[in-house]
């Protein structure tokens, strides 16, 4: 009886710490940002900065100038802004108007997301995030 008590006791613990490591592996600890888009409407040219922070420090941090309209040079995407998992929040910032978006809350199973803002006439920003478990998704 004791050797089985045993081996259940050894069962487990080896259960356990498999547990743990796939956690650490493909458990909910980060996100990857796949591209950031950004997007104006506003018809007038205007700078934009991108924040990718984690706990504070900023990972990512980059100023593009967005041309204004509906066609295709309004569009501006940074693909793969940072190169690990993390728990981001990504920042949209044009003066005084900041738009904040946490990647985790909208990371689907495999854990990638994209994050676009869209400066509105306006001259509010408004955010879409998507993951890659939505249909709408998609990669540059």
């Amino acid at each position: 009886m004791e050797r089985r008590e045993s081996l259940c006791l050894l069962v487990s613990v080896g259960c356990l710490s498999v547990s743990g490591c796939l956690d650490g592996v493909l458990g909910p600890d980060g996100v990857i940002v796949d591209h950031v888009e950004l997007v104006n409407t506003t018809g007038v040219p205007m700078d934009l900065t991108v924040e990718i922070a984690e706990d504070g420090a900023t990972e990512f941090s980059e100023t593009v100038t967005v041309l204004g309209g509906y066609d295709t040079r309004t569009r501006v995407v940074i693909p793969a802004p940072v190169d690990e998992r993390g728990e981001y929040t990504v920042t949209a910032r044009h003066e005084d108007t900041v738009t904040d978006v946490d990647a985790v809350d909208f990371a689907g199973d495999d854990r990638f997301v994209s994050v676009t803002f869209r400066v509105r006439e306006d001259g509010d920003i408004s955010e879409w995030i998507g993951s890659s478990d939505d249909p709408d998704y998609y990669r540059e």
